[in-house]
This record gives C-alpha cells, sequence and structure tokens, in this order.
C-alpha cells in the first residue's frame, strides 16, 4: 500500500505498488457489489460479466468472458463453477458466455459465444449441446450466440452472429430468420404480440403470421428516427411505450401512435451515449446501464439521476447483455469489475 485517501463520499481510495488503484466503497452505499477475488476460490470467476439470470429457485446465474458460468446460493453464498471440459462431452461447450435464461419447464439456457447453445439440466448437472452442423440445414447456423430470450408463449428465441433462431424442438429443429445484417443482439416480444429485433443495422420488427419485415434505421436528415442503427437492448414499459437502447444514439423513445422516435442524451442528462441496458421498476422509473454508469430515468419528468463508482458501482462501464430483473423486483447489472 503506498498511499490512501478518503474522499467526500465516505470511499477509500488504495493506491498500490503494482497493483493499481483499489477502493472500498462508502458502508451506505445504495449497491452491492459482486467481483472476482484470485485468493479466494468460492467467489465470482472472472471479473467480465457478459450475463445474468436468476433462477426460480432463488440461485443467481453469472456468465463471465472466458471463465465459464457460474452459480450463486444466495442463502449461504456458495458459489459453483461450470467450465468447459475438453474430456467431458456432457460439460459446457465454452467459456464464453453471453446470455442466460429458464424455460418455462425450468431448463436453463446458454448461450456461448464461440460453442452454441447448451441446456443445463438442474437434476443433473450436465449440458446438451446445440450447434451448427452443415448437413442439417435445420440445426443453428453460427456457434457465436449474442441474446436468447423466451417470450411470453413459453417460445425459445436465440440471436447469433448469424441471423435469428426460433427453438422448434428439443431434438435441436431450428428455424431461421434473416434480419438485416444478421448481427442479432436484441430481441423482444412486445404486448400486441409483434417481435422485435436489434441489430446493427437497424431495428426490425417482424410478423409472425406473415413474415414481413418493418425496418426503422438512423437518418441525419431526419430527426425522428432512431439515434444510430445499432440496437443492443429493448424494452416495453408498463404504459405500452417501447425504449431501445443504443450504441452511441443514447435511449430511444417509440411513440406508439405515430412511431416516432424521441432520442435521449448528453445534453438531457444521459451519462453516456452507450445504453447496454434498460430495466423499468415499479414506479414506472428506467434503469439504464451504460459506458459512464448506471442512470435512473423519470418518463414523466424527463429528469435523469446518475450513479458512479463513489455509489458503489463495480465500475462505470457496464456491459451488453449484463442485466436481468428478477419476480422479486431486484435488479442486476454487470460489467467489467463484475456485478452490482
Amino acid at each position: 500500500i503506498a498511499s490512501l485517501s478518503l474522499d467526500e463520499a465516505g470511499s477509500l481510495w488504495v493506491g498500490t505498488l503494482g497493483g493499481g488503484l483499489s477502493y472500498i466503497g462508502c458502508p451506505g452505499a445504495s449497491f452491492v457489489h459482486y467481483r472476482a477475488d484470485p485468493y479466494a476460490p468460492d467467489t465470482l470467476s472472472d471479473d467480465f460479466v457478459w450475463a445474468i439470470h436468476k433462477d426460480r429457485e432463488g440461485a443467481l446465474w453469472v456468465g463471465t468472458y472466458g471463465a465459464g458460468l457460474d452459480r450463486l446460493d444466495r442463502d449461504t453464498g456458495e458459489w459453483r463453477h461450470y467450465r468447459h471440459q475438453a474430456y467431458d462431452p456432457n460439460s459446457l461447450s465454452h467459456d464464453v458466455v453471453r446470455a442466460i435464461v429458464q424455460d418455462r419447464k425450468g431448463m436453463l439456457w446458454i448461450g456461448t459465444d464461440g460453442g452454441g447453445l447448451d441446456r443445463l439440466h438442474p437434476e443433473t448437472g450436465q449440458f446438451t449441446h446445440y450447434r451448427h452442423d452443415p448437413e442439417t440445414p435445420s440445426s443453428m447456423s453460427s456457434t457465436a450466440i449474442l441474446t436468447l430470450y423466451v417470450d411470453l408463449t413459453g417460445t425459445l428465441w436465440i440471436g447469433t452472429r448469424n441471423g435469428l433462431h426460433r427453438l422448434d424442438s428439443m431434438g435441436g429443429d431450428f428455424s431461421r430468420y434473416t434480419i438485416g445484417n444478421n448481427i442479432i443482439r436484441a430481441i423482444y416480444r412486445d404486448s400486441k404480440h409483434r417481435l422485435w429485433i436489434g441489430t446493427e443495422t437497424g431495428l426490425y420488427r417482424l410478423d409472425l403470421e406473415t413474415g414481413e419485415q418493418t425496418v426503422f434505421q438512423a437518418d441525419p436528415s431526419e430527426s425522428r428516427v432512431l439515434g444510430t442503427n445499432s440496437i443492443l437492448s429493448i424494452t416495453e414499459d408498463a404504459q405500452g411505450v417501447l425504449w431501445f437502447g443504443t450504441f452511441g444514439g443514447g435511449l430511444n423513445r417509440l411513440d406508439p401512435t405515430t412511431e416516432g422516435i424521441t432520442h435521449y442524451r448528453g445534453a438531457e442528462g444521459l451519462p453516456s451515449n452507450v445504453v447496454y441496458g434498460i430495466l423499468e421498476d415499479e414506479y414506472g422509473h428506467l434503469w439504464l446501464s451504460t459506458n459512464a454508469g448506471l442512470s435512473t430515468f423519470d418518463p414523466t419528468s424527463g429528469q435523469f439521476t446518475n450513479y458512479g463508482v463513489a455509489d458503489g458501482l463495480q465500475s462505470k462501464e457496464f456491459n451488453a447483455g449484463a442485466f436481468y430483473k428478477s419476480s422479486s423486483g431486484e435488479m442486476f447489472f454487470g460489467g467489467v469489475h463484475g456485478f452490482n
């Protein structure tokens, strides 16, 4: 330890010789911070968090970048780690985990970036793998999964680096959809049963009955369109209004009547124009994970409240896909130094 400094928020900053800068958040911080500890094996495997999901039993599942899948029993504090094992065909298919969801039957689905889609049976702890097979047209078209989504009907949708997929049977039959440039980063089915897909070339609305696609894209000459074509997150609030988190275009709101789009950026108080995740709380406020901290937005007043490292955040930098709201109302956001 080379230096110590206590700031006005009550956080202790620690300067080290060779270990960089560390901090201890103030005791009254609003956010709980989980992170990896290299000296304690019973912690998060890696600080770079890509995915978070709380299952029906209350266990927390965390997907990491290169360190596999972690399970936290929050009653006991015990961690269990799942890694790819070359000698075990029933192990996790790849250690980069980008997405986690649980279906209506209680099965946990794991999207990996390189190993395809995995299904974890909670009782056996074994993984079933779904991968691309060039000889089988109904198989996955990519082993790189970016997002997973279970809609109101229980259907599992898979966003990959090579198109949108729908799981048709546990045997591994998938329907494929070509959407934009086929890099699918967000999927959402709204209260009107329309499927929305976020890509790097715009926002798409898919009519599941006819297959017709409607595209929303950015246009420098128009003001009531998308702020950018790269869509990272989609949600619908309690009032039926759709919101989109973008990479560089801030927070976007779709008017349900005119379908015009309103932008909220740094000029309006948003801390960063990169919005990774959007979650709505019980008061109708939106919680936004960004590249410059966490922010709450009141749609009625148009006001933002921003939080930083001194409030207990894992870092100012969060990650795409690493946001989740449980049935109890708890919210989780992951980033480059663990999760809150």
